[in-house]
């Protein structure tokens, strides 16, 4: 008996601190919300906005607010959203940039053909149309 009720104070001991973890969370988070004086939908024209007026500390949050016509725009709405903000974040913290739509592929078989002019013989042809073959591919992937 007495081991089962230690168990158990060991239990609520534990239930208590991840409480008490979860509420000063939802405390930072709160901190985190901005103020307005006034949050209403508004009409312009057929499209309905969402009006925010006198934001009282710009702080460093920021809100997006995304309407959609059903579930899945929105799942895809916040899909992209996150993926840019993925982007952002990886750019911020790594300081560096890769474009996307096949540009380092294209820049590569620049490259490679500027070098196969100033090579000779069989390695010149080689580079040429490995060069050519990864302009293809690139070509062929962003239509």
């Amino acid at each position: 008996p007495h081991r089962e009720s230690e168990d158990q104070r060991q239990e609520l001991q534990h239930l208590k601190q991840n409480i008490v973890t979860q509420y000063q969370e939802q405390l930072r988070t709160l901190k985190n919300l901005g103020n307005a004086d006034l949050v209403e939908e508004a009409s312009l024209g057929d499209v309905k906005i969402l009006k925010i007026i006198g934001i009282k500390d710009m702080g460093t949050t920021t809100s997006v607010f995304v309407r959609g016509s059903n579930q899945l725009v929105l799942y895809e709405a916040e899909r992209s959203l996150h993926d840019d903000l993925c982007v952002v974040t990886c750019m911020v913290s790594k300081r560096f940039l890769t474009s996307g739509g096949g540009a380092p592929d294209i820049e590569l078989s620049r490259q490679l053909g500027a070098w196969a002019k100033i090579l000779h013989g069989m390695e010149g042809f080689c580079v040429k149309f490995f060069a050519e073959a990864l302009w293809l591919f690139t070509y062929f992937l962003t239509r």
